[in-house]
């Protein structure tokens, strides 16, 4: 009797569902295991959130849960049995050498500034937060040092 008073709202808990699940079908799923779920829910804590007009939140809130859950039992099986290892020798490429060489006759600052850049993996943006030197200074030396590295190559 009150799984009726909450199938009432069926095609909102539907649409909310698809929009977190990012698909029909699993969303209808999520919602089918909703009502499940509530129909094992204490009937009197049950009418207490129908009477106060909670059960779209209580419905959303258990459609999220039921989803992560979902997320957190899928599986990843990968299968090594068809996988061959591959040995190659990789050789070194000349260019980075001549870079190497471009990079010891930059002043110390550029170097150092290019290399947390490039070698490192830093964005600008970064390296501004960690170094508090302004943006446009970073800027501007990592592309002096790109000049200069591009004149000597």
């Amino acid at each position: 009797m009150l799984l009726q008073k909450v199938c009432v709202h069926d095609k909102y808990f539907r649409k909310i569902a698809k929009g977190i699940c990012k698909s029909k079908s699993v969303g209808d799923d999520i919602v089918q295991e909703m009502y499940l779920k509530l129909n094992r829910y204490d009937q009197t804590k049950l009418a207490d959130i129908i009477e106060n007009k909670a059960i779209k939140f209580v419905g959303v809130r258990m459609i999220k849960q039921l989803f992560c859950d979902k997320m957190k039992r899928r599986k990843t099986h990968i299968s090594l049995d068809n996988i061959t290892l591959i040995q190659e020798t990789i050789e070194a490429d000349p260019r980075e050498e001549v870079v190497e060489q471009a990079l010891e006759g930059l002043y110390w600052y550029d170097k150092k500034m290019f290399e947390l850049y490039v070698y490192d993996d830093h964005s600008m943006r970064s390296l501004q937060k960690k170094t508090g030197i302004p943006l446009s200074e970073i800027w501007q030396t990592i592309n002096r040092a790109k000049e200069q590295i591009k004149e000597q190559i």
